[in-house]
């Protein structure tokens, strides 16, 4: 693991517990509606066979699972504390029954065989990984002729007063909500900085056709808070 992975790693093994929470605050309570907006997209088409790569604590997963109904669900995280949350729902029944598995690994070298899934989602995870075009050429690889790969991620809103208003929040808001929840800040100094350093939409759709994909649309959320993109192969 490099060693930007490793502190992704080490940040997210101690917010896990909080994690939901926090994403539900920070959001302004819209946090939810983002996910039920990538379930709906999900929905669009059957869903076989499924992998969530950073999984985090299920949320994706969760939701796509009572809606979509898909046969298996795959999550994966290379952070086992987020992948236990998910689990400790999963028991609890958060899936309606929709069978699922979490397995340790990082998506840019996953172990699976090509053309293994329908559908491969990620959310606020891939600006994280330390190769993102490696990861979307494994998702590319994995995902069966026809499969979509949607991938949620922060933005940069797209109207200059609402963007200055956004650039403020995460420099002050963030950090301090984050060490109020969980008493760490150094996970949520990243976390703002992440998201500031994240490309804009134009170039992660170009590096998703550069890496195989044949069509990608991408739709701006809450004033370009969030983006969400749809690849297929």
């Amino acid at each position: 693991m490099s060693t930007k992975s490793q502190m992704v790693c080490d940040i997210f093994s101690e917010i896990a517990p909080q994690y939901e929470r926090f994403n539900d605050i920070s959001s302004m309570g819209r946090y939810k509606s983002w996910l039920k907006r990538v379930a709906a997209e999900a929905d669009k088409k059957v869903v076989h066979n499924m992998l969530d790569c950073a999984a985090g604590t299920g949320d994706v997963a969760f939701y796509i699972a009572r809606r979509s109904r898909p046969e298996h669900i795959l999550l994966t995280d290379f952070c086992a504390e987020m992948l236990d949350e998910a689990q400790k729902r999963y028991e609890l029944g958060e899936s309606l029954g929709v069978s699922m598995d979490f397995e340790v690994e990082d998506a840019t070298e996953l172990p699976y065989a090509d053309k293994s899934f329908d559908l491969v989602t990620v959310a606020y995870g891939i600006r994280n990984f330390d190769d993102r075009k490696k990861a979307m050429s494994e998702a590319c690889r994995v995902l069966c002729d026809g499969g979509r790969y949607i991938i949620l991620e922060f933005s940069k809103p797209d109207v200059a007063p609402i963007r200055a208003f956004y650039n403020v929040y995460l420099d002050k808001a963030i950090p301090t909500l984050g060490r109020l929840l969980t008493h760490k800040q150094e996970g949520f100094d990243y976390f703002k900085e992440s998201i500031k350093a994240f490309p804009d939409q134009e170039i992660i759709k170009q590096e998703l056709l550069d890496c195989g994909f044949s069509h990608v649309k991408y739709e701006s959320i809450t004033f370009g808070v969030v983006s969400m993109y749809v690849a297929e192969k």
